[in-house]
């Protein structure tokens, strides 16, 4: 992540080694600013003036008011630039996903076998609000509901019209409308219809400017969701892509989408 600032903020889960063999990056959380320092670990016991509760970190957002937000294996925290520290918001599960909605709150995907949530953060107030998984959503015939129907969260979409998009593998997409609490499930048919989700593995969800929801799948190619009318569409190996399994997907300033696979780069 690149902050306002320039500066480039490298969160990771595991101990890893970069091109360089003799240049390692410890799990955790780095910056790099390249006006005044190589590449620094942020210190878990504060010995930099930064202190960093877990060192397991899984996502990095900076918000609208360019407070940067980091999620790690105990819950989520602040940079108060102010202070050079961070400010710790504890949860039981580890915080996987961030994005922010259109009111300001933070949307967090958290993530723990049997156990995951997802959660609406206020950050004016510090308060979280839980939507749990819950076994008894996990089945094809059900439409709707009051939780996830998957613990396997893989991406969280704040969309413009207010309503939360989680991808999830082996439930499809669940769509919460916060003002409600109640869920909409949408999961492929067995046989394949048209209109509908044609893999229940979904890795990626992205909005474009239209309002369109992308979601990339393991096995069924980049998925298309026309929120006005509940109806997918699809596109695949057959109609130019690389590859079936879209892992990430991102739209840059000219209309483009790119996608991440594990044949490559696409753009669409």
């Amino acid at each position: 992540l690149e902050d306002r600032d320039g500066v480039i903020w490298l969160g990771s889960a595991y101990k890893n080694t970069i091109s360089n063999p003799e240049v390692e990056i410890n799990y955790g959380l780095h910056r790099f600013d390249a006006r005044r320092n190589p590449i620094k670990q942020v210190d878990r016991n504060g010995a930099d003036g930064l202190d960093l509760a877990g060192h397991e970190v899984w996502a990095l957002h900076e918000d609208r008011k360019g407070r940067l937000w980091v999620g790690t294996a105990t819950g989520l925290h602040r940079l108060d630039r102010t202070r050079n520290t961070f400010v710790h918001y504890p949860t039981s599960n580890p915080v996987w996903f961030i994005d922010e909605a259109q009111d300001g709150r933070l949307w967090l995907g958290l993530v723990r076998l049997d156990k995951s949530a997802i959660a609406a953060f206020d950050p004016l107030t510090g308060q979280f609000t839980f939507y749990y998984y819950h076994p008894n959503n996990y089945r094809q015939d059900l439409k709707v509901g009051s939780g996830l129907n998957s613990f396997n969260l893989r991406d969280v979409l704040c969309s413009r019209s207010g309503y939360v998009y989680v991808a999830t593998g082996g439930g499809g997409i669940n769509q919460l409308n916060p003002r409600t609490g109640q869920f909409t499930y949408y999961m492929p048919n067995a046989p394949y219809t048209p209109g509908h989700l044609n893999d229940r593995d979904v890795r990626t969800v992205y909005e474009d400017a239209d309002g369109i929801i992308w979601a990339g799948t393991g096995q069924g190619g980049l998925n298309l969701l026309d929120p006005k009318t509940g109806l997918f569409s699809f596109f695949s190996t057959q109609d130019g892509l690389p590859s079936n399994y879209i892992m990430s997907t991102i739209g840059d300033d000219k209309g483009n989408i790119w996608l991440g696979t594990d044949q490559g780069l696409s753009c669409f």
